[in-house]
């Protein structure tokens, strides 16, 4: 009767779920620049479903999207771009993946945050 019970035992630890197909995805910071005036970031890589987060404490804060290795004249034009026109937060969502840098001209403080989203 014991093989049993512990034939039985071992059924179930196998049948139960692993930890991780309860976790959930969770976004993931890819880069995060602060400063003020205008500069480049470095070149970051994104999966498709992206968001830019942006806070500008005491100014006006204008992004642009480039591809970071562009196969065509095409390419070099910005893929998106956002701006911030009076203090405050504010976010832009891009669904392509690929190899990115930001261009950011602030005329104040900002903090600029790129998350992968699940």
């Amino acid at each position: 009767m014991k093989h049993v019970v512990f034939l039985l035992g071992l059924w179930i630890a196998s049948c139960a779920p692993t930890p991780s197909a309860f976790a959930t995805e969770r976004e993931t910071t890819v880069l995060e620049a602060s400063g003020n005036g205008t500069r480049n970031t470095r070149p970051f890589t994104v999966k498709a479903h992206w968001e830019i987060r942006w806070s500008a404490q005491n100014g006006t804060l204008i992004l642009t999207v480039y591809r970071a290795d562009p196969k065509n004249e095409l390419d070099t034009i910005g893929v998106g771009s956002a701006s911030q026109l009076k203090p405050g937060d504010g976010s832009s969502y891009f669904d392509a993946g690929g190899r990115y840098y930001l261009n950011i001209a602030g005329t104040g403080d900002w903090t600029v945050t790129v998350v992968q989203l699940p």
